[in-house]
């Protein structure tokens, strides 16, 4: 079994079942050139939309906007992290500050 299978059963042993998990997981294992928050971002846009009112129930203003951004930034380098090999997570890292 591969470092990436054994991190991907163990990441989701530890699942915290929210809306775009599955998508998140699925971007960083099958999309294994080119990683972007930005890409993922594009390619989940919909998910990701769908996610906000989980997220919040009141209006959206822009520090709630703020705060889905770095919510969804901080779940992409956390999984990111669990799921690459160091290097590949370093260089993804790079390229995201």
């Amino acid at each position: 079994m591969s470092a990436t299978t054994e991190n991907c059963i163990e990441l989701t042993k530890s699942t915290e079942n929210y809306i775009g998990y599955e998508d998140l997981i699925s971007y960083l294992t099958n999309e294994s050139k080119n990683l972007s928050y930005r890409s993922f971002l594009n390619f989940n846009r919909d998910t990701i939309i769908a996610s906000l009112t989980s997220l919040t129930s009141s209006s959206s203003t822009l520090a709630k906007w703020q705060n889905f951004n770095i919510t969804w930034y901080n779940r992409f380098l956390s999984a990111a992290k669990e799921l690459l090999e160091p290097n590949a997570f370093i260089e993804l890292k790079k390229r995201l500050i």
